[in-house]
């Protein structure tokens, strides 16, 4: 099995979007796409059922991303059949016009069954009537959170992504390759699991090396010495032999999500209040 990323991208219809990311263990990342069980629908049609539930009617799912965490740039595109997928959410007495702006928020709080595995995130896209004036979550669209969100969430067999750090090994020297983006790496000792193809984490270096603290993938290794792959941004500057620098072991391991907690919702200063639908704007003074 291996940790496959769903990533749902939205529009307002206007200038405006955002996205969500989820993870699944599944053999591959077709296995998001495949029909299951007596009525055929598949993980990501569940997900994407799920969102439209609890997204306002004024907003839009475009489509989704889903990659498989393991190997790198392994990702496909899901395109849904009919095109852009408005929500279809509407509390009693709101209108698609009364729709929360894309900059509201619900916070949602997810954890695994002990409590030790935790992830946030910003549920955005909300229907007109979903805040209160004391930015609570509504009644009314709690129940809706908790019918649809929650149930998928938990029920679904989806999950947290958390790193984890070993512990770090003193690096005696540091080189930069010739292509200026990826490191040779010499550690004072081996770094206990490295093997080509996993995620190591550097630190403790960024006033010698600039762009060079963080996650590496690596490429391949040499004895104990570690040969990364290339990144984005070139690194510059020199270590000096037994510098301050540490390299450890990232480990990325999944966690299902057993509790679901809706909290406070959160806002853009717009000039409005989040629970002020968006066709109205409140009074500016000077």
């Amino acid at each position: 099995m291996a940790t496959q990323k769903v990533t749902l991208f939205f529009t307002d219809g206007g200038e405006q979007g955002w996205s969500e990311s989820y993870y699944k263990d599944a053999a591959s990342s077709a296995v998001i796409e495949e029909p299951v069980g007596d009525f055929g629908n598949s993980p990501l049609s569940h997900l994407q059922g799920m969102r439209r539930r609890t997204m306002g009617r004024s907003f839009k799912l475009l489509y989704a991303r889903i990659s498989n965490e393991e190997i790198r740039n392994d990702a496909r595109f899901h395109a849904f059949d009919v095109g852009l997928q408005p929500g279809l959410c509407a509390l009693p007495g709101k209108a698609a016009a009364d729709d929360e702006q894309v900059f509201d928020a619900v916070n949602v709080r997810l954890s695994n069954a002990g409590g030790t595995t935790r992830r946030s995130f910003l549920l955005r896209g909300l229907p007109g009537g979903a805040i209160t004036q004391d930015r609570s979550v509504s009644a009314n669209y709690l129940a809706i959170l908790n019918n649809n969100l929650r149930s998928e969430l938990v029920q679904g067999g989806w999950s947290i992504k958390q790193t984890t750090l070993a512990a770090g090994v003193a690096i005696q020297n540091i080189t930069i390759r010739p292509d200026g983006r990826s490191l040779l790496i010499v550690p004072a000792l081996g770094v206990e699991g490295a093997a080509a193809g996993l995620t190591i984490n550097v630190k403790g270096i960024s006033s010698l090396m600039a762009y060079a603290d963080g996650k590496w993938r690596i490429d391949r290794m040499d004895g104990i010495n570690i040969i990364t792959k290339p990144r984005l941004r070139r690194v510059i500057g020199t270590y000096p032999a037994a510098g301050p620098g540490v390299v450890q072991l990232a480990t990325a391991a999944l966690a299902p999500i057993a509790t679901v907690q809706f909290l406070k919702a959160t806002r853009k200063d717009t000039g409005r209040p989040s629970y002020v639908p968006r066709g109205r704007r409140s009074v500016r003074r000077n």
